[in-house]
């Protein structure tokens, strides 16, 4: 039996006891001999063992549940993986994949990348160096690509060979996104400020926004006040039988309230049936309408169209939006000197 006592001095010690019960020939108890031994010692290790299994185990849920991906990579070509954790479900692939070694590492690193990923890798174990990090894209189990930040611990053997890699693969796809369009309003903004040709200001706005993936088709309207219309003044990426119907509208049509409302449109239910006609036909799958107010005044709208996804993402409407108010400021001065002529 295990239990605690109490030592001359107060402190707590635990013991083992193993007793021999003592019986007379009619089994009459009649004493007790054993030894008891000090486990104190014992105790504590099983007791540290108990916290330490359980710490990984809540470090296990912690990154099952978190957005960084823990690997542990041979030191060999295109890197086999002895573990990987659970949430590499989140890139579409399973455990097993990896570990059976059906799936190198390396099989999923972007084609454009791998040999940049392999070569620092390589500096990086030749200088000595403990660690390695270094950003590149990967291929996900449906297909598509993902921007990672990889953040690894090179792990020597006595001799100072590296013989494995040991780290996290954290997905930064959204942040890379985010700079991208940040680069991308940046460098329309050095454009815009270059030109007062309002054909080469609609140009440079469309040629920018259709940089990002999920904008395959765009078009900018502006108000004529003289013939109290809206017009079509630039566009890309649509079907010339779209691009005549919906080219010129008056400016108290349905069609035009709808484009002039101070909201911006993400739904193609928003629109008449005619409409809706139309954007099927043209086999249009989601709108972005983004209305662009000066002084109090909606001038025009930019219009962005794809036929590849059936939602505009929340990072891409924030971006438009953006857009919208760094535009409108290029347009209208343009306009206003246009009427003054």
């Amino acid at each position: 039996m295990e239990y605690r006592i109490f030592t001359k001095t107060g402190k707590i010690r635990w013991v083992n006891e193993r007793t021999f019960i003592q019986r007379e020939g009619d089994g009459k108890v009649i004493g007790f001999q054993g030894i008891v031994l000090d486990i104190t010692s014992r105790k504590k290790i099983e007791e540290a063992l108990k916290k330490s299994l359980e710490m990984q185990k809540m470090l296990k849920t912690i990154i099952n549940k978190s957005s960084a991906v823990a690997f542990l990579w041979k030191n060999m070509e295109n890197w086999p993986v002895e573990f990987v954790s659970e949430n590499i479900t989140q890139f579409g692939y399973s455990v097993e994949a990896f570990t059976s070694g059906r799936l190198l590492y390396g099989d999923i690193i972007h084609k454009e990348d791998i040999n940049s990923v392999s070569q620092s890798l390589e500096r990086a174990v030749r200088e000595g160096f403990d660690s390695f990090e270094m950003e590149y894209r990967v291929l996900t189990g449906g297909g598509e690509i993902r921007w990672v930040e990889e953040r690894t611990y090179i792990k020597r053997n006595s001799e100072g060979v590296p013989i494995h890699f040991q780290g996290i693969v954290l997905d930064v796809t959204e942040r890379k996104e985010a700079q991208g369009m940040l680069d991308i309003q940046r460098e329309l903004g050095m454009s815009l400020s270059s030109t007062l040709n309002l054909k080469t200001v609609l140009s440079l706005i469309l040629d920018a926004c259709l940089q990002i993936k999920e904008l395959d088709a765009g078009g900018i309207y502006l108000r004529d006040e003289l013939l109290d219309q809206i017009n079509l003044m630039a566009h890309r990426g649509l079907s010339s039988e779209f691009v005549k119907r919906v080219s010129t509208y008056r400016a108290d049509s349905p069609e035009a309230k709808k484009v002039w409302i101070e909201k911006p449109i993400y739904r193609l239910d928003f629109y008449a049936e005619e409409m809706a006609d139309l954007l099927r036909t043209e086999k249009i799958t989601a709108v972005a309408v983004i209305p662009m107010k000066h002084r109090g005044e909606i001038i025009g709208s930019l219009n962005f169209a794809s036929h590849t996804v059936d939602r505009i993402p929340h990072n891409v409407r924030n971006f438009l939006e953006s857009i919208a108010l760094q535009v409108v400021n290029y347009i209208a001065p343009i306009r206003i000197e246009a009427y003054l002529r």
